[in-house]
């Protein structure tokens, strides 16, 4: 059996778990990608750079078995998940294959009207690139089905967190959902028009690596702990991402084969997840302009937005969520 430890090798799912009445097949689903934030401005400006990602076909399948349920929140439930490989008892079940190195998976299920923000949340995924399995979980895929009426309502309502204003036919507002001028590659995406429907509900999943406990208040004074973290940042931003929503529950401990970042030794002891609402930057800088004696007025200023891009990325760290 083949084994792989990312990402884009799975073109076909298949769920089992005692919350389903029958095994369910997904299909690879493309993904939502946002306008880009402009810095300067705090505004959102549309960009063709930025357009669905490629969906995979024919590639590997994955087969799991949802097991307990990890958290919740706005935008879905996370399950541990089983991969289900040859040597499993089901054997009317496809096993996965290649087979994923880790044999325990985190699978985050949308709300049936969330699922336009899962699509997004796959989008900042894609964008982590070689980061992925650095400051983030491993990503295994988006994937998508419709809903049939004998696995309804799912995911079960006894595992959603409560929300006061939760209207089924309404979808939860994204940081860039205000009108723009022009088009990007955003509007190329279906889920731009998506709109959910509560009579033919789609079913729509994450798959990720499972990570550890949540951050907690001996884990904020501890220096070493908080050194991470602003590492972490500082890697998330060199992937042009900022968080948007960092808080305690959204930093979990890093899985065994977290993989080291560039520093010499470093692994990381935290990854960052729920990146839905994450904003996506485009700042033209690097190391080598910061060594440049010759700079231009645009590159200065470009150097002047970058370096408010990491004081607002580390701020996020320093606000009353973290008082903890």
């Amino acid at each position: 059996m083949k084994t792989v430890q990312t990402t884009s090798m799975f073109s076909t799912l298949t769920i089992i778990g005692t919350q389903l009445p029958r095994p369910i097949a997904l299909t690879r689903s493309e993904d939502f990608p946002p306008h880009k934030l402009d810095v300067s401005h705090g505004v959102h400006v549309p960009t063709m750079r930025w357009g669905p990602s490629q969906v995979p076909r024919g590639a590997g399948h994955l087969s799991l078995r949802l097991g307990k349920r990890i958290s919740g929140g706005s935008s879905g439930v996370a399950y541990e998940a089983e991969v289900l490989s040859s040597g499993t008892e089901e054997s009317n079940i496809i096993p996965s294959d290649p087979s994923p190195q880790e044999q325990h998976l985190c699978v985050k299920v949308a709300r049936i009207n969330r699922c336009r923000t899962l699509a997004r949340e796959a989008w900042m995924y894609r964008k982590l690139g070689g980061l992925r399995g650095i400051v983030a979980p491993h990503f295994y895929g988006f994937f998508a089905a419709d809903l049939p009426e004998t696995h309804r309502p799912f995911p079960p309502k006894e595992d959603l967190v409560h929300l006061e204003q939760d209207d089924p036919t309404v979808d939860e507002f994204l940081p860039d959902d205000d009108p723009v001028d022009g088009q990007g590659g955003r509007d190329n995406s279906k889920w731009c028009e998506w709109r959910p429907n509560p009579d033919a509900p789609i079913l729509a999943v994450l798959v990720i690596s499972r990570g550890g406990e949540t951050y907690f208040g001996r884990d904020h004074y501890d220096s070493s702990m908080q050194e991470d973290v602003r590492a972490v940042l500082l890697d998330l931003s060199r992937a042009s991402l900022l968080h948007g929503d960092l808080r305690p529950p959204n930093l979990v401990r890093a899985p065994a084969n977290a993989i080291p970042c560039d520093l010499p030794g470093c692994v990381h002891k935290w990854n960052i997840i729920d990146l839905a609402r994450a904003y996506a930057v485009d700042i033209p800088v690097n190391a080598a302009l910061y060594s440049k004696t010759d700079r231009t007025p645009e590159e200065e200023s470009n150097l002047r937005t970058w370096d408010f891009f990491l004081d607002i990325q580390q701020s996020s760290y320093r606000t009353k969520h973290f008082a903890l």
